[in-house]
């Protein structure tokens, strides 16, 4: 924006590429926004930010109520979605081959002060069976045998969702979750941790990948 000092230029409206009009401050001119369409056009990097918001979102908008009721983050006053939304923002989301993508290592499914999962294992069979194994560290500080454990399976790629946050007790050690078939053939990411939902939670801990046969 610029504002015109001549005397001799008296104009309002578009004339090439530049927009006349009057204000309180006097005639001023600035160049003509592009449109496309009816809306304005966004910049390269406006879209790229688009873009890697659109990922975000998309990851999380189903995971909206666990993660209001399992995020604790130590010192912060947002809200928990809008903090684990910045959180993935600012973290989890990486750029790659011209595109957003989600690095499912860093994701987070809660967080708070609670103990994690100790030697926590995945063992997954051709019967759509898997079996979660973990030690009881309830002795231990900031553990209790009667946590909830928290459980999300995600395949992103069918778009399918799985989450509890009290399949077993921190004391029980074992717990087996049956699966069907709409998770057959594609790439499963799992994560655990121990939760009093609304409370109390761990940070969750990513358990890897696998692909059922």
């Amino acid at each position: 924006m610029a504002r015109v000092t001549t005397k001799l230029i008296n104009l309002t409206g578009m004339v090439g590429g530049f927009v006349f009009y009057k204000s309180i401050y006097g005639n001023l001119v600035r160049t003509k926004p592009e449109f496309s369409g009816k809306k304005r056009k966004s910049s390269p990097l406006q879209k790229l930010q688009q873009d890697k918001m659109l990922v975000v979102m998309d990851f999380l908008r189903p995971l909206k109520r666990l993660l209001r009721e399992n995020v604790f983050p130590p010192g912060s006053h947002l809200p928990a979605f809008h903090w684990a939304k910045s959180y993935y923002l600012n973290e989890v989301v990486y750029f790659e081959d011209e595109s957003y993508h989600i690095n499912f290592p860093k994701a987070l499914m809660s967080l708070g002060d609670l103990r994690p999962p100790e030697l926590m294992s995945v063992h997954v069979d051709d019967t759509y069976l898997v079996e979660l194994q973990w030690q009881d560290n309830s002795e231990q500080a900031l553990a209790y045998p009667d946590d909830g454990l928290l459980v999300v399976l995600c395949a992103p790629q069918a778009r399918t969702l799985f989450y509890q946050t009290q399949v077993a007790r921190r004391s029980d050690q074992t717990v087996t979750i049956t699966l069907n078939q709409s998770w057959e053939g594609v790439e499963t990411h799992i994560w655990t941790g121990f939760s009093r939902p609304g409370e109390r939670a761990s940070a969750s801990v990513y358990m890897g990948s696998f692909i059922l046969q």
